[in-house]
This record gives structure tokens, sequence and C-alpha cells, in this order.
């Protein structure tokens, strides 16, 4: 059986929630942001800290992250 080696970079498939939630589990040892959603699409989001600025912050972060990824990921 080979070793499964996990590309940290962006993807046009689909990752198991749970791949994703396991990752957060060994990297993220100060706070969570989980946002998500259901077959219904009812959005979820939960928060493990309760400095709502911290998280803003963190979110506008991550969407720059994810802006910048999109924008290499096109040429």
């Amino acid at each position: 059986m080979s070793d499964i080696i996990y590309l940290h970079e962006l993807t046009d498939g689909d990752i198991p929630p749970e791949r994703v939630l396991e990752a957060a589990k060994e990297r993220c040892t100060e706070a969570v942001i989980v946002i998500g959603w259901a077959e219904d699409e009812q959005t979820y989001f939960a928060m493990s800290t309760g400095d709502a600025k911290a998280v803003l912050f963190a979110l506008e972060e991550a969407k720059f992250m994810l802006m910048n990824q999109l924008l290499q990921y096109d040429d």
C-alpha cells in the first residue's frame, strides 16, 4: 500500500468534509471557524472564540488568500 500525500493547493474537485475537519484538528490549536452548508443549502457558521473582531479579520485574510489562489489558478 502506498502513502498518500495531500497537496495544499486549489482544486476543482470536492474533498470530503471529514478530511478537511481532521486536517484542521491537527493544525489549528488556537481557534477555528467553521462555515458550511447542508443539502438544503442552509448555511452553518460556528467559531470557537468569542473574539468577533479576530474572527472577522481571519475571514478577510482567508478571503484574500482564496482570491490570490484563484488569480494564480486562472493563469
